[in-house]
């Protein structure tokens, strides 16, 4: 591409500027004969490079890019001291950066793989006076392992006339069933008590 030189200067018709692909200005003298080229010289461009880092915790000074207020310049011009401190800041962003993308894939991971499903039973049992005070239970259907088995008191038949002590609770809890128990004590007189459950726990 051919274009005539500088305003400073004031181009006859046989001077031009040549510019070529690897950044550099040559100029030519062509002369009265166009196959007769005289002496060139090859002048090369340098010209400043400037970087600007977003988010790297400085303030940009210039660019094109004027919406962001966090950033980090970096120029040709510059000392190689600023520049280390930069791409020290920088990698240690990156380091936490690739931490959490592991731990997010982690979890994705743990999210992705299949959940138990849930089974619940549940049941009421009467004790009545002169009964024994445990009875086993059998649920409706085995669970994968032993459940969770919360019981409480749901009906009290007790003489008013004398202090209230019951005690319900479970035990020997496995897969297929579980123990109830219902006990009273001391001058305690009790006709009749209602224990209801609850049972929780993965299904088979």
């Amino acid at each position: 591409m051919k274009m005539p030189l500088g305003l400073d200067q004031s181009p006859s018709q046989d001077d031009y500027s040549t510019t070529s692909s690897d950044d550099t200005v040559q100029f030519t003298d062509i002369g009265s004969d166009a196959g007769n080229r005289g002496p060139s010289e090859r002048i090369l461009i340098q010209p400043p490079v400037t970087i600007n880092v977003f988010g790297a915790g400085a303030v940009t000074t210039g660019g094109s890019d004027t919406g962001h207020t966090a950033a980090t310049t970096i120029s040709s011009t510059g000392t190689s001291g600023s520049s280390d401190a930069v791409i020290s800041r920088l990698e240690s962003q990156i380091a936490a950066l690739s931490d959490k993308v592991e731990q997010l894939a982690s979890q994705i991971k743990s999210a992705q793989q299949p959940q138990p499903r849930l089974q619940v039973d549940n049941g009421m049992w009467r004790r009545m006076k002169g009964a024994p005070p445990t009875q086993r239970i059998a649920f409706s259907k085995r669970f994968e392992s032993a459940p969770r088995v919360i019981v409480g008191i749901c009906k009290a038949d007790i003489d008013c006339h004398r202090n209230f002590r019951l005690n319900v609770y479970a035990s020997a809890i496995d897969s297929e069933g579980f123990t109830v128990n219902a006990h009273y004590w001391a001058d305690t007189n009790l006709f009749e008590c209602g224990v209801s459950w609850v049972a929780i726990g993965n299904a088979r």
